[in-house]
């Protein structure tokens, strides 16, 4: 029987596994609970896992000689973390969390295992990770706009739904850090963009009026 794909969330507080992965790679997969800036792994350790995020939030980084952080990767819920593991023996990023964080750790022979055979958890784990590839890219393109406006407008225009509205199920605090703002840079963007008619909604429930 062939697994339904559920589609991607845009933004979520919380998560569970997707139900496409298949019961035997379920059942090697134990909960690992983070503190702030607490470390999950360090560049040059062996690769032994990949990660999904219950809860909260993670990046992966490189460090200059002064201890500056490049960020390279980031994953909240509802997103896959550290997939590259799969195909390299050593993490190539430090990886940490940002806010405390609840994880998924799927050790990396059980999900090479599932990969190769079970064709439809082959198929569904692909179209998540192009799905992942795409945010990915919407967020650096939205954390290089300068306004805080912008990003807000760049967030509701590319991760809306269908009919064009997004449901933000937790506080607006939380998703002015996806954007990179402060929350209140952010509440004086979403006042600025209502009194320009650019955007409608109240609470969790916004939209674009330019996707109407």
């Amino acid at each position: 029987m062939r697994r339904a794909v559920p589609p991607a969330p845009t933004f979520m507080t919380c998560a569970e596994l997707p139900d496409y992965i298949p019961e035997a790679l379920r059942q090697a997969v134990r909960p690992l609970s983070l503190r702030r800036k607490q470390i999950l792994y360090r560049q040059g350790e062996t690769a032994t896992a990949i990660y999904f995020v219950r809860s909260g939030e993670l990046e992966a980084a490189r460090f200059s000689p002064k201890g500056d952080a490049l960020v390279m990767l980031r994953a909240s819920a509802g997103e896959f973390f550290a997939e590259l593991a799969l195909n390299v023996e050593c993490y190539g990023c430090s990886a940490y969390a940002k806010v405390d964080s609840e994880l998924f750790v799927l050790p990396k022979p059980k999900v090479l295992e599932s990969l190769r055979g079970d064709m439809a958890f082959a198929m569904a784990f692909l179209q998540a990770q192009m799905r992942n590839a795409r945010r990915q890219c919407s967020r650096y393109e939205r954390v290089r706009l300068r306004r805080a406006e912008d990003r807000v407008m760049h967030f509701l225009v590319t991760e809306a739904g269908p009919d064009g509205w997004i449901r933000l199920p937790g506080p607006l605090a939380d998703w002015a850090a996806e954007l990179g703002l402060t929350p209140e840079s952010l509440y004086r963007a979403l006042a600025r963009l209502r009194a320009e008619g650019r955007i409608e909604g109240e609470g969790s429930m916004l939209r674009s009026c330019q996707t109407k």
